[in-house]
């Protein structure tokens, strides 16, 4: 006597679907950490995968393969997901790197500079100063421009110059401070 077995009922159908999709959880967030999710946005965005697939299967868009093994078109299909939700995620990311801040307003406030009180060490930064601003004109520009941190050839670029060039103005504006700021004597 052959047995018939009733069809699942659509709660029971449904609690399949949903623990299979739970069951790829470590799956989405593998996929999404090769994807370059930030770890502390990788638990949302796997939540978002889930759920935007759970509406899709409930608005009958997943429609499988027959032909192929159902756990494995599952996993293509979440993965697709995944990719499209990461690539989401880096064009909105900038909103996504702000800092607490509390309720201090003034948390992230530049603090006050440490003024030093030796009357004497003022006048040696000042002196200092004063020295870069006497030097002629180019080797002025390009003492500047290396210490904010440029190299020889971003400076040649900025001020229009050959590199060689560049590299003489800056090595001459060194040699010039030197000898300012020490007097002459070497």
């Amino acid at each position: 006597m052959s047995h018939v077995h009733p069809a699942p009922s659509a709660r029971d159908r449904d609690s399949c679907v949903f623990s299979s999709l739970m069951a790829e959880q470590g799956r989405i967030r593998a996929m999404l950490r090769s994807l370059g999710v930030h770890p502390q946005d990788r638990e949302d965005l796997a939540q978002e995968v889930l759920f935007a697939a759970w509406r899709a299967i409930e608005a009958c868009r997943y429609m499988p393969d027959p032909a192929r093994d159902a756990s494995y078109a599952l996993r293509a299909w979440l993965m697709g997901i995944a990719w499209r939700k990461a690539s989401h995620y880096h064009g909105r990311a900038h909103r996504r790197r702000e800092l607490p801040v509390g309720l201090d307003p003034w948390y992230l406030a530049v603090p006050e500079p440490v003024v030093d009180r030796d009357p004497v060490d003022r006048l040696d930064a000042l002196e200092g100063i004063l020295s870069v601003f006497r030097l002629p004109h180019r080797q002025k520009e390009v003492l500047l421009l290396a210490s904010i941190g440029h190299g020889p050839t971003e400076i040649a670029g900025i001020v229009g110059v050959p590199i060689g060039t560049a590299a003489s103005r800056l090595r001459r504006g060194r040699q010039l401070l030197a000898e300012s700021l020490t007097g002459g004597k070497r």
